[in-house]
């Protein structure tokens, strides 16, 4: 599925997608707001949760990695490196 197409796709079958056969690639957190990212196919999605609700805040697809530092700076890779 191209990241068009799953953007047209009602915000229930998209989370619904995501759970099973996305790729979960960190989380965010600043102040109340919650923040996962996946990837599935060829493209990357953000979901944006409010914390005390749960409710799903915002969903934002992308293909460029320059979204990705927030995420990858939290990814201790200290273990590879002393191997």
């Amino acid at each position: 599925m191209k990241m068009f197409d799953f953007s047209l796709l009602a915000i229930e079958e998209q989370l619904d997608l995501l759970y099973k056969e996305g790729v979960f690639v960190g989380k965010l957190r600043k102040n109340n707001v919650y923040k996962v990212l996946y990837q599935y196919n060829s493209f990357y999605v953000e979901i944006t949760y409010r914390k005390y609700r749960y409710a799903v805040r915002d969903i934002r697809c992308f293909e460029s990695t320059e979204h990705l530092d927030p995420y990858l700076l939290k990814i201790d890779i200290e273990f590879l490196i002393n191997c």
